[in-house]
């Protein structure tokens, strides 16, 4: 199976984005290219995707900054993100490895949509959006 790991420098303190990526509502805000919506259904929470509403499961570790997305889709497979926020000085690291799901032949592609999360992940950061957001934290 094909790996692919892909890191971004995003200036702010590694506490923060740990608390902003291991909130499960910040998800669709940040992976908009993979998660349409989320919702909580009892203590379930369900992302809204292209093929249908998929339970996700979210593990995480402030201590070691691990924050671990597992996606059960209606099909026997699982789908994982597998994340880990590093501190660099005043700044952060925010590090994703996932793999080539079974059912999508172009990695590239399933690449690309990782890449464009995590740019959108920095753009929202760093950016004028996280005021607003703060004010919904």
């Amino acid at each position: 199976m094909n790996a692919d790991t892909q890191m971004i420098t995003i200036n702010v303190k590694a506490e923060k984005l740990f608390e902003f990526v291991s909130n499960p509502e910040n998800l669709a805000k940040w992976e908009v290219d993979i998660c349409n919506g989320i919702r909580k259904v009892g203590e379930d929470w369900l992302v809204e995707t292209a093929i249908g509403d998929l339970q996700l499961k979210v593990v995480s570790d402030a201590d070691t900054g691990v924050v671990d997305y597992h996606l059960t889709p209606p099909l026997p497979i699982r789908v994982s993100l597998f994340t880990r926020v590093l501190k660099n000085g005043s700044a952060s690291e925010f590090i994703v490895t996932h793999f080539q799901l079974p059912l999508i032949p172009d990695f590239e592609k399933q690449k690309d949509k990782v890449r464009i999360g995590l740019e959108k992940l920095k753009e929202i950061m760093e950016g004028s959006e996280l005021g607003i957001l703060e004010n919904n934290l």
